[in-house]
């Protein structure tokens, strides 16, 4: 909601299923599917490019993250190629 300038007015309820702090990026992957979806529900319309810039700023695998599928990550997880 910072980034947009919006209130936060959503409440979310996240189901996980793989276990927290197991390292394999399973908060990073929910942040990075709510920063999706909030993307789409406020009408936001950012490109992948600034979600990944917004993405960096609360975790370091988050931009990979937004991805989907394979790719390279160098820094520290920001950058990917």
């Amino acid at each position: 909601a910072e980034a947009s300038g919006r209130e936060p007015d959503v409440a979310l309820t996240i189901d996980k299923r793989i276990p927290v702090g197991a390292g394999l990026g399973g908060g990073s992957a929910d942040a990075a599917a709510t920063l999706l979806a909030l993307n789409t529900l406020w009408g936001l319309d950012w490109p992948l490019e600034r979600l990944r810039e917004v993405a960096a700023g609360l975790g370091a695998d988050m931009p990979f993250c937004l991805s989907g599928g394979y790719a390279h990550g160098t820094g520290f997880g920001e950058r990917i190629t």
